[in-house]
């Protein structure tokens, strides 16, 4: 099984920048306990003021799963209300990886 990348880009909430960055681990936390194959997660600030969040996830249906339970994850509940607005978000399997 390939692994996972998924990529959310979104805007944050006017003031919320803060709690935005506060309680994002408490929310990696309480998606890792119940989703185990998140990896590793990134996040962006780009230059236009929307963020980039990418996860890597042990695989595309690890992702998936995670998503359809996301509102019953108090962490990530919690931490949702600082979202604006989510303007894309992609999933996709890793097809090739090279390290410098």
């Amino acid at each position: 099984m390939a692994e996972c990348l998924e990529v959310v880009r979104f805007r944050a909430k006017a003031g919320s920048e803060a709690g935005l960055i506060d309680d994002r681990a408490a929310m990696i936390a309480d998606v890792r306990e119940r989703h185990p194959g998140l990896i590793r997660a990134e996040l962006t600030k780009l230059d236009d003021g929307s963020y980039l969040d990418v996860l890597r996830w042990r695989s595309k249906a690890e992702a998936e799963a995670a998503n359809a339970e996301s509102g019953s994850i108090p962490g990530f509940a919690a931490w949702v209300q600082h979202v604006e607005e989510v303007l894309s978000l992609d999933a996709g399997e890793i097809v090739d990886e090279s390290s410098l």
